[in-house]
C-alpha cells in the first residue's frame, strides 16, 4: 500500500517527515562523511519540503557512473555528470 509523507490523504504519515529530516541531518553530520570522490553537495537550506523539482542533495555512489540526486519531496533520481553540472550550487550546510 503506498503512503504519503506529510499530507492529509488517507495513509499519510506526517511524523515520518520529521524522522526523515532527523536522519538526513544525522547522516550529514556523522564522523565518517562521504569521501571526496563522492563529490557530495547539499543545496537544501531554506527549501520547502515537497518541492518536487528542487534537488537538495546529490552524490556519486562508490564505483557509479551516475550521481544520485535527492529532491525536496524525497524522490530520488540518477543523473549523469553533465546533468549534475546544471544543478544549483551547494548552499551553506
Amino acid at each position: 500500500m503506498p503512503f504519503h509523507i506529510g499530507d492529509d490523504t488517507p495513509g499519510a504519515m506526517p511524523g515520518l517527515r520529521l524522522v526523515l529530516e532527523a536522519v538526513v541531518e544525522y547522516l550529514w553530520s556523522v564522523r565518517r562523511p562521504l569521501p571526496p570522490q563522492a563529490d557530495a553537495h547539499y543545496a537544501g537550506k531554506g527549501v520547502s519540503f515537497g518541492t518536487a523539482d528542487t534537488p537538495i542533495f546529490w552524490y556519486r555512489p562508490k564505483n557509479a557512473k551516475k550521481f544520485r540526486v535527492i529532491y525536496a519531496d524525497l524522490s530520488v533520481k540518477e543523473l549523469i555528470p553533465a546533468e549534475v553540472k546544471t544543478l544549483p550550487e551547494a548552499k551553506d550546510k
